[in-house]
């Protein structure tokens, strides 16, 4: 039996940013309706990982206590209590968790999941540009409503330090300004 203990807050966040990014409904590859957790016993860290064929996820956490590495699959409803451990275990085909005085589990899909690491492009960007993620969120969300909610927009860029411009088509825009990059990135 191979196990892991992670923190409930930090659970709950890679969770609830990789969920919206698993296949919903039907899918051929099972694996891809459930969120992946590697656990790693050298970095003795958890990549979380979704993917629906359209968008990617990776999200990364602390844990301690793994020993060996291994892979559990989660539905992407789960939530645990924020302030309590939460221990991880893989015993064969079924993952199990234990954390504040409960016990589930998940019998594990079929392991026929994407090799994300592929989808990344490999080269350099030819810039990078930094946007509040709440202003680009909003900028993003009010596009969507002007398209009529027919999901499709045109994203221009024109520089690192130009803003971004949201088309919805060629009368309606939404314009985000860049941030100063952190050095870091």
């Amino acid at each position: 039996m191979k196990s892991a203990k992670i923190h409930g807050s930090d659970f709950n966040r890679i969770i609830k940013a990789s969920k919206d990014f698993v296949t919903k409904g039907f899918s051929r590859a099972k694996a891809h309706t459930y969120i992946k957790l590697d656990f790693s016993a050298q970095n003795q860290e958890v990549t979380a990982i979704a993917v629906d064929g359209f968008k990617l996820s990776v999200e990364h956490a602390i844990i301690s206590e793994c020993e060996e590495d291994f892979t559990v699959f989660v539905k992407p409803n789960m939530r645990l209590e924020a302030k309590n451990d939460a221990i991880i275990l893989l015993d064969g085909s079924e993952a199990i968790i234990r954390s504040a005085g409960y016990v589930f589990g998940y019998e594990q899909p079929e392991y026929n999941f994407m090799e994300w690491q592929k989808a990344i492009p490999s080269s350099d960007p030819n810039f990078k540009i930094a946007f509040d993620g709440r202003l680009l969120i909003d900028a993003l969300k009010s596009a969507e409503i002007s398209s009529g909610f027919k999901h499709q927009l045109i994203m221009e860029f024109h520089g690192e330090n130009n803003p971004v411009v949201i088309k919805t088509n060629d009368n309606d825009i939404k314009l985000v300004l860049p941030r100063r990059m952190p050095r870091d990135l």
